[in-house]
Parts: C-alpha cells; sequence; structure tokens
C-alpha cells in the first residue's frame, strides 16, 4: 500500500508538467477516446507502482523515497512553471553552479510548491508506520503486485496499444516529461561521466604555437556574455534602443547570425573556447585536451581571467583567474555583484599589459535570470514598468522584456566603456574588444522561461547569440583588415562558436598548424 501511494501521489502531483503536456496533445487530436484518456493515469500508476516495489526494502525505503520526493518537487516545479528539461546538460549547469544563482529562483510561489509537493509528503513518509511481513511472505507479495500491475499495463495496451504507440511517435520529447525517470537517468549519466569514466590520456595541441610580433603589441578585451539573445539587440535590428551608448563608436562590427554551441553554461563555455566544433564537442575530450587558451598561454601571449560568474569551466585552468570579491558595498550586495565592477580595475589591469600586450578575459553576469533586475543598479535602468521579482512568470510579458532589455543596455554601457579606455591606450597598443554570449534566453515565448533546452529542440530565441567586435585603427592597419568587407560579411555571414577560437589565433597573431582560416572570421578580409 505505501508504493502503491507514493505511485498515485507521483502521477497526479510530481508529474503535473506532463499532464499538462498530455493534456495539450489530446486537446489537438481530431479524435480521442475518453477510456484511453483515463487510461493513461492507471498505466503511469501500474509502471510506477512495478519500480517503487524494487526499492521498497526495509531500511532503504524511507530515505530513498524522501530524498526521491523532494528532488521530484524540484523538478516539477522547474518543469511546470519554465517549461525546463532535466537532460545531461542541465544536470552539468546545476551542478556546477553557486549558492548566488541557486538563491535567485527562490520566491514565495517556490516556498509553497516544494512545502506541499516536497517537504510534507517527505515527513509523511518519515512518520508512516510501514509493516513488513516476514521475508518470504514479502518477496510474495511484491511478485504479486509486479504481476498485478504488469497485467493491468498488458489490459490496456490490449485494447490501446495503436493509440499509445500514435502518441509516442508523434510526441517524443514526452519521455523527458517524466519524472522522476527522465532526471534521474540524466543525473546518474553525468555522474558517471563526470566521475567514473576512465580519463583520456592527455592530449597537447598546438605545440608549434609562436606569436609573431607586430610593431605595437595587441591588447583584447574579451567580455564573455552572459543569457544574452541576439534578438534584443538594437544593432541587430531590435526596435529598441538597447545599444544607445556603442551604436555610434566607429570601427564596431555587430555579427548578425551567430549561433551558440549550447543553451546553458556549462556547456557552452568550455566549447566554444575548445578546438572542437559543436558536433563533436564533448566535455569529457575538452577536459582531456588543450583549449584556444592554453595554446596562446603555450605560444606567449599574458592573459588574465577576470571571474563575476559561476566560473570559467575549466578555461582559464592554466593561466591566472580572479575571482571578484562581493564585498564591495559600491558594486555588490553581498551575494552578486554588478558587472560595472570591472571598471574599476579595467585601466589599471591594461596599464599591467602595456609592455607586453595579451587578453583580459572579464566574465560578466550579464543578463542571466532570473532576476534580471538584479543585473542592473537602479540608476541604469531606462525601460519601465520591470519585473521585480524571481517568479518572472507571474510578470507581465512586458514586465519581462523591460527587464530583460534593461540588462542588455547596461552591457552595453559596459561595452562602450570599455572601448573608450582602450581608446586611451592605442598610441602604444593596437587594442580591441569582443564580446560575444554563452547562449540566449527564453521571456515567455510559448510558455518557455530562462534557458537550457536541448539543443535539437531548442527555440532560436536560445541559440541566437550576439557577438560584437570592436578594433583600433591601429588594429585594423596592423591586421591589414578592410572594414568594408568585413561589415559585409558580418551582416550576411553565418558563424557560430565554432569560429571563436580560430578568431582569437588568427587576431592575437598566433601561428600555428590549426589555425584553420576558413574558420577565422577576420580572414576573408584580410588584404
Amino acid at each position: 500500500m505505501f508504493t502503491l501511494s507514493i505511485a498515485v501521489f507521483y502521477i497526479f502531483f510530481l508529474n503535473m508538467a506532463m499532464v499538462r503536456e498530455l493534456y495539450f496533445i489530446f486537446l489537438n487530436l481530431e479524435k480521442v477516446n475518453t477510456f484511453f484518456i483515463l487510461s493513461v493515469f492507471f498505466f503511469f500508476i501500474a509502471v510506477f507502482n512495478i519500480v517503487f516495489t524494487c526499492f521498497s526494502i526495509k531500511y532503504i525505503e524511507k530515505p530513498f523515497f524522501i530524498l526521491l520526493v523532494l528532488t521530484s518537487s524540484l523538478v516539477n516545479f522547474a518543469m511546470f512553471q519554465y517549461k525546463t528539461i532535466f537532460d545531461i546538460d542541465m544536470m552539468a549547469n546545476i551542478f556546477e553552479t553557486n549558492s548566488a544563482e541557486a538563491g535567485a529562483y527562490l520566491n514565495w510561489e517556490f516556498i509553497i510548491w516544494f512545502s506541499v509537493t516536497g517537504i510534507l509528503p517527505a515527513i509523511i513518509i518519515l512518520k508512516c508506520r510501514i509493516k513488513h511481513s516476514p521475508l518470504l511472505k514479502e518477496i510474495a507479495l511484491k511478485i504479486l503486485s509486479v504481476v498485478i500491475s504488469l497485467a493491468v499495463i498488458a489490459f490496456i495496451a490490449m485494447f490501446f496499444y495503436k493509440d499509445y504507440a500514435s502518441v509516442i511517435r508523434n510526441n517524443s520529447s514526452l519521455r523527458k516529461q517524466i519524472v522522476p525517470s527522465y532526471y534521474v537517468t540524466s543525473a546518474t549519466k553525468y555522474f558517471y561521466q563526470k566521475y567514473f569514466y576512465e580519463p583520456l590520456p592527455y592530449k597537447e595541441i598546438g605545440l608549434d604555437a609562436k606569436h609573431v610580433s607586430t610593431d605595437k603589441n595587441n591588447l583584447l578585451v574579451f567580455i564573455v556574455g552572459e543569457t544574452a539573445r541576439a534578438q534584443n539587440y538594437q544593432l541587430n535590428g531590435y526596435s529598441r534602443a538597447t545599444n544607445k551608448y556603442s551604436k555610434d563608436i566607429d570601427n564596431l562590427i555587430a555579427f548578425q547570425n551567430v549561433t551558440s554551441c549550447g543553451t546553458a553554461t556549462a556547456v557552452s563555455l568550455p566549447c566554444m573556447f575548445s578546438m572542437m566544433d559543436r558536433k563533436n564537442y564533448s566535455l569529457r575530450e575538452f577536459d582531456s585536451q588543450d583549449n584556444v587558451v592554453d595554446i596562446m598561454n603555450r605560444a606567449g601571449i599574458p592573459m588574465i581571467w577576470k571571474e563575476n560568474n559561476t566560473g570559467c569551466k575549466g578555461v582559464c585552468r592554466n593561466i591566472k583567474e580572479i575571482t571578484i570579491p562581493n564585498d564591495n558595498s559600491r558594486y555588490c550586495d553581498g551575494s552578486v555583484c554588478t558587472d560595472d565592477v570591472f571598471l574599476e580595475d579595467l585601466e589599471h589591469d591594461i596599464i599591467s599589459m602595456k609592455e607586453t600586450g595579451g587578453i583580459i578575459f572579464l566574465h560578466i553576469m550579464g543578463s542571466h535570470g532570473p532576476t534580471y533586475f538584479k543585473r542592473v543598479p537602479d540608476r541604469y535602468k531606462h525601460f519601465k514598468p520591470e519585473c521585480d521579482r524571481s517568479d518572472i512568470q507571474n510578470c507581465t510579458d512586458e514586465e519581462i522584456v523591460n527587464s530583460y532589455d534593461d540588462t542588455i543596455l547596461f552591457t552595453d554601457y559596459m561595452m562602450a566603456q570599455t572601448i573608450n579606455i582602450l581608446k586611451q591606450h592605442s598610441d602604444v597598443l593596437n587594442t580591441s574588444m569582443l564580446y560575444v554570449s554563452d547562449h540566449g534566453e527564453s521571456l515567455g515565448e510559448n510558455g518557455l522561461y530562462l534557458h537550457g533546452m536541448p539543443y535539437s529542440v531548442a527555440p532560436e530565441t536560445q541559440n541566437h547569440v550576439p557577438l560584437i567586435l570592436w578594433m583600433d585603427n591601429g588594429t585594423l592597419q596592423s591586421e591589414n583588415i578592410n572594414m568594408k568587407c568585413l561589415k559585409e560579411k558580418a551582416k550576411k555571414g553565418d558563424f557560430s562558436h565554432d569560429n571563436l577560437s580560430h578568431t582569437l589565433l588568427g587576431l592575437m597573431n598566433v601561428s600555428t598548424k590549426v589555425h584553420d582560416p576558413n574558420l577565422d572570421i577576420l580572414e576573408g578580409c584580410r588584404q
């Protein structure tokens, strides 16, 4: 009875996202049998009962089901409210986040949901008295329970097999909605790949890498964006003034058609700096070989990585990394900082590289949700009214877009300020600024929020990202770049994160056989 009760609870409370999905599937069918719809609930109860019976073992069942119910409640909340899919990439994103990022999702709706569908059932499981029979009798009862469940499934299949086959065949993503099977499977795969795969032999890449010197050293500020989608950039044709600070800057180029390597930071960030393309990328191989930062480091390019996000995900493992402390009262609230904190020491960082040139990586918080309003200081907010809460699904579409657009505008302010500072050093350095986001964001379109959808089904809003490049006249002359050609290429060409590593090698004058000119964005416009 305990196992059966858990199974019933799962289908009616912890699979609300799947039930909602089934509702819309049935709604769109031309003809549907009412008894088929009712059978679905008995089918899942039977399946859950079989699976849960295997774990209904004395001394194990209570801790197991308490943990399962608590995690299922969290997963179901995210799936129901944001349409999040918990595949292996999302699991990587979850387990590699920090407390400040996780805390952004805390709100009263979440607390009530988790209390009712997670904590309260967990307490009931803890307090309930489960009577166990002698071993042989209990085994017999469990076998009987499984046999009855199998009989229910067989009976349903006898009448509705074709209906089930049709729904499953035409809605392949439905299986990803089932709690707890899909997220448990994804978590298991993540931990297996992360901790139990035998490490691959480490592969050094670009052993021939050499820095080709020029009259003036090149200095690049690389702003690694977060959760910015290209559709909300004025530079890409958006109707709102989200690039009012940078739009009139000379030599600034926005690449119109750029796709990301993934839809979440844990995937996109290492992928965009790897020497693999998106189709061949795997985290296991990334951890076992040099990335473009390692290659440039071998060539003698000085680099520092400054962090205001959730870490560089292994990209900066062999260079100096500086994590911005969150105790600066001017920019930080004790847990997170706004990105203008980087501007405070940027002049000093540039001066420290004046004799050598190099790259300053700034990993910003950018447009990270759901608390978009926390990413922008009040004095820089422009679009009103804003969504000033973390349960953004309860804000209006206008409020969500306003808050999000303010983050784009604030990032634009930071880019413009960075360029202005770089211009002051163009007499002794060839200076440039590169900005690219790791992935995009959904703002409620079709009921979808945030990011992290499986790439194969992700909407364009989650994988169409901005890429913006600025070079001073000295860099253009030194690299022999035809600006007219590059602007035309940026307007009509199709690019992706696959181009990034090779473009960096070209821009920083690193000669190596692994540099592919066909993937270097600048190569076709060198005179």
